[in-house]
């Protein structure tokens, strides 16, 4: 059938139809005027006989009165394609309206004609199916052959991708729908062998059916088709540019179906099975997707040709992810054995979008789903029903019962602490969510396996990947436990870090991961050990790094024995995460190096991202190495663009990237790093999932350095929102952004409303981690700064050398967070009248950044400024000179970044001592001055409302007189 059949269906008018009769009405006009004959049936007759026959049969049908086929009464034309034509009719005896399609008289006489069309309607009515097409009766009528069939209201698939540009994602979702209506058709025997655009209909309530069966075969059965000729110069696209604006051609007289879909051994006149339908729905998707169609040929010689010469798809052009980039390259093979067997094997893959939860049932089981929905209501009335599934996610009560439920409250109320309470409210909903989660997995494998959608083979890598996920949902129960104040300080985030269920329904990762080991005692090996690396997980969560490196190290050895690279890499990777916990910095690389590596082996991507961003972290915040970690921002690359685009492993290492930069000091790119990893994170998660706050914290950061001050207090504010929903407003892990909550009111001016929240965060670290956790080195510097603005000197050293203790202790004493402590226990110190001390803190601080930070760092310049004005200040104006000269030349060459008043403060003090130097730097310092003058008052005049009147005093002085010089004496020459 035609396209504008499918487009218009329920939105055509009649003129085409009311032409159609006026013309049949003027014949016989001219028949009677020749004749002048009063016989109305010789009329007919003669008038008959000058019209075609196809008119003939749309005059019968579209008489005033409307004619009636069967117990249907014609309405209208809808269409006609190359073997009939397509009529609106209504159904008085069900009061419907269908679509009526009537083979041509051509057609109806012929045996192959009739024969596909009968053949279509036995078809489709042996599916019932919502993504198939519904027929109600098929008939004669008059020597014609008919089949009624659903009308739907909407458009085929290449009229829904004209309307306007589509989304990958939408037209995924749309081809899946129409993937199980195939898989449906194969199940019940039947290939359609013309899957193609103008065969999907996508209809206005959503739901999609595939149509035009008329060629279905079943597998086995006679060609019927076999041994027509092949006609090797029709024009299989319309148009040179190979658009979906152009229709391909179904040939007359040809191997039936359209030469653009037809899998080459169709093409070829060879017997076929269902890899033909996974061949051709996997053109439709390309053109979908692309635009275009996967081949440049424009006749049946030009294909053969290319199949011939196994000529290369080309996948540019169009921003497709990779995993459905690899999904077509495996169904557009031309050797049947190596595309998919089935439709179902296709549609597990395309199901599995790695940036979305998943559905456990990727093939369409109506019963799975409705299960699903159900939960455990369903299962119990399939018990009743004695469904071998109705029980079997009951297993999880092995771990979870009312008796542990009830064991963890009383643990966690045990500790004592101040928001235990308020931590088991919120954790228990979230215990049960797995729980029932676990359940639903695990009915709906058994169901998808009896139901025949998964093989055994399939079942077995569903219940183990189950087996797992109880083992470690195990692990964490038993933790908690047996829970102390740690245990419950990190038991909200323990669960938020347990593995996927939706993995174990991912049917494509399950079967393409890598076998266990064929040796049964190996194999019996590698699964005690996988089980072991459960609690060391827990460990890595509550903070526990000396239990779970006891274990991992155990693991780690045994598996490099065993030579299992899943295993090997899986261990790994846990060590490492651990030993940076520990602050083992140099091991945690080296292990999370090899675990990178074999992760890279083995192709499991996600757990390679994982790796990396541990990595990155390890070696910019634990080793200050910013350049370093920077080295692995190709191979990241080269990652996240084989996962595809939008996936929570993107949003971590861009996350992780944009924080490094903003240690840099290159907050530019920092935030535009930080806007990308929080934009694909919300996607993933939701506007308000918790596992957005660390792409939250990242964008704030570099604001917060870029000088963004409003946009980090919204940052910040919201992800302390999000953070108080989930854990309560008493925890330990809210100190990190209510401390930088309180640096935007401080940076500010807003010292009054910045110190509470330093002090709260510091009360809140102090309360789950001691007096002398290194994690209060940050609140305590915070406290300590604040405290010096506002005047108190004395109060202020005493928290800023505490400070220093706690970062030198966790950081090591040249980290450059250590340098920041310095330098403003450097400004304390001057304020204190202590010149000398405040030199030393400089000098450290000066030569940290020099060593960690890249060159022309902004905060490299702003000690260098510090020490030009001590120096100055104490009558070293040469030297000083030079200190604020190179201060300045640096935040020119990189002007980006930083504190945005380091640049006027160096402007201003060079100013200051260029006028004392004398009339030739008059100029160079008035020029100066201005320049710190505006850009004060372009950055904030409020804040910067001192400096101003600085600047506008000194400017208004008298240039400082000179003393006048005095007369050398001339010596006298001795004679």
């Amino acid at each position: 059938m035609s396209e504008e059949l499918h487009q218009s269906f329920g939105g055509w008018d009649d003129d085409e139809v009311i032409t159609q009769q006026v013309a049949y009405d003027d014949v016989v006009d001219q028949v009677e005027e020749s004749t002048r004959i009063a016989d109305p049936v010789a009329i007919q007759r003669e008038a008959e006989a000058r019209m075609s026959p196809d008119d003939i049969l749309k005059a019968r049908l579209l008489s005033g009165t409307g004619a009636r086929v069967g117990r249907f009464n014609v309405v209208r034309q809808l269409d006609e394609g190359g073997m009939g034509l397509v009529f609106v009719a209504r159904d008085e005896e069900l009061d419907r309206e269908v679509a009526l399609k009537i083979l041509r008289a051509q057609q109806s006489e012929g045996s192959l004609g009739r024969a596909r069309l009968v053949r279509e309607a036995q078809a489709l009515a042996k599916l019932a199916h919502p993504n198939v097409v519904t027929v109600f009766e098929v008939g004669e009528w008059e020597g014609h052959v008919f089949v009624a069939m659903e009308l739907i209201h909407g458009r085929t698939l290449r009229g829904w991708l004209k309307i306007k540009k589509r989304r990958w994602r939408e037209i995924v979702d749309v081809l899946l729908q129409a993937g199980r209506g195939l898989a449906a058709a194969h199940k019940v025997g039947i290939i359609h062998r013309d899957f193609k655009p103008s065969n999907v209909l996508v209809g206005q309530d959503g739901r999609v059916r595939v149509l035009d069966f008329g060629l279905a075969l079943a597998p086995g059965a006679p060609n019927l088709d076999r041994g027509l000729p092949v006609a090797g110069s029709s024009s299989i696209v319309s148009g040179a540019s190979h658009s979906l604006l152009g229709e391909a051609l179904t040939m007359a007289g040809a191997i039936a179906g359209t030469p653009a879909y037809m899998a080459p051994e169709q093409l070829h006149g060879a017997d076929v099975d269902v890899r033909c339908d996974v061949y051709a729905f996997s053109v439709t998707l390309f053109e979908a997707l692309y635009g275009r169609r996967p081949y440049k040929g424009k006749s049946v010689d030009d294909r053969k040709r290319e199949l011939a010469s196994d000529a290369q798809v080309d996948f540019s052009g169009a921003k497709v992810p990779a995993w459905i980039r690899k999904i077509l390259r495996r169904g557009l093979e031309v050797d049947p054995d190596r595309r998919y067997a089935s439709m179902l094997g296709l549609l597990a893959e395309l199901e599995h979008d790695p940036t979305k939860k998943r559905r456990w049932i990727v093939g369409g089981s109506l019963a799975a789903l409705v299960l699903l929905g159900g939960g455990y209501g369903i299962a119990r009335q399939q018990a009743a029903m004695n469904d071998p599934c109705a029980d079997v996610g009951d297993e999880i009560a092995e771990v979870w019962s009312d008796g542990r439920r009830g064991e963890i409250a009383e643990a966690l109320r045990a500790t004592g602490a101040s928001y235990a309470e308020a931590t088991w409210e919120r954790l228990e909903p979230s215990l049960d969510a797995y729980a029932k989660g676990w359940s639903e997995g695990r009915v709906a494998a058994c169901v998808a396996h009896q139901s025949r959608e998964h093989d055994a083979q399939v079942l077995g890598l569903q219940l183990a990947c189950l087996g797992r996920r109880k083992a470690a949902f195990d692990a964490l129960l038993g933790a908690l436990a047996k829970a102390d104040a740690k245990v419950l300080q990190k038991s909200i985030q323990a669960a938020d870090d347990l593995p996927l269920l939706a993995t174990c329904g991912d049917v494509a990762a399950l079967t393409s991961a890598v076998p266990p080991p064929e040796d049964p005692k190996v194999a019996e090996e590698v699964a005690r050990l996988r089980d072991a690396l459960d609690p060391a997980r827990v460990a890595l969560s509550m903070r526990r790094h000396a239990d779970g490196l006891a274990l991992t190290s155990q693991v780690v050895a045994r598996a490099d024995e065993l030579a299992y690279r899943p295993l090997e890499a899986e261990a790994l990777v846990l060590h490492g995460r651990l030993l940076n916990v520990a602050g083992q910095y140099d091991e945690a690389i080296d292990a999370l190096s090899r675990g990178l590596w074999r992760a890279d082996v083995i192709r499991d991507d996600v757990l390679l991202a994982q790796a990396m961003g541990s990595l990155i972290f390890v070696t910019s915040e634990g080793k200050g190495d910013y350049e370093g970690a920077l080295r692995w921002r190709p191979h990241a690359d080269a990652v996240i663009e084989r996962l595809g685009p939008g996936t929570r492993s993107e949003a971590y290492l861009l996350s992780s990237f944009g924080q490094v930069k903003m240690r840099q000091g290159l907050p530019d790119e920092g935030i535009a790093l930080g806007r990308r990893a929080l934009a694909i994170s919300e996607e993933v998660n939701g506007a308000d999932d918790r596992r957005i706050v660390g792409p939250l914290n990242s964008l704030g950061n570099a604001l917060l350095e870029k000088g963004e001050l409003d946009e980090a207090q919204a940052i910040y504010e919201r992800e302390l929102k999000i953070e108080e929903a989930s854990l309560g407003d008493a925890h330990p892990d809210l100190a990190g952004v209510v401390n930088n909550l309180g640096t935007v009111h401080a940076m500010k001016g807003e010292l009054d409303a910045a110190l509470p929240l330093f002090q709260r965060a510091l009360k809140l670290e102090e309360s789950a981690l001691g007096p002398d956790h290194p994690s209060l080195a940050g609140a305590l510097g915070n406290i300590g700064a604040t405290l010096a603005q506002q005047g108190k000197l004395a109060e202020a050293r005493v928290e800023m050398e505490r400070a220093l203790v706690l970062e030198e202790k966790g950081r090591g004493e040249d980290h450059p967070m250590v340098a920041f402590t310095l330098h403003n226990l450097a400004s304390l110190a001057q304020d204190l009248g202590d010149p000398k001390a405040a030199r030393d803190y400089l000098q450290r601080a000066l030569t940290i950044r020099r060593a960690k930070l890249p060159p022309n760092a902004p905060m490299t310049a702003a000690v260098l400024s510090d020490l030009g004005w001590l120096d100055h200040r104490e009558g070293r104006t040469r030297a000083g000179t030079r200190y604020l000269e190179q201060a300045l030349k640096m935040r020119e060459t990189q002007p980006e970044g930083g504190p945005p008043d380091v640049l006027p403060t160096i402007q201003f003090r060079l100013a200051v001592i260029l006028r004392d130097a004398g009339k030739k730097a008059r100029p160079r310092a008035d020029e100066l001055a201005a320049k710190a003058l505006a850009a004060y008052k372009e950055l904030d005049p409020e804040r910067f409302k001192e400096s101003i009147a600085t600047i506008e005093g000194w400017q208004s002085e008298p240039e400082p007189a000179k003393p006048a010089k005095k007369r050398k004496k001339k010596k006298k020459k001795k004679r």
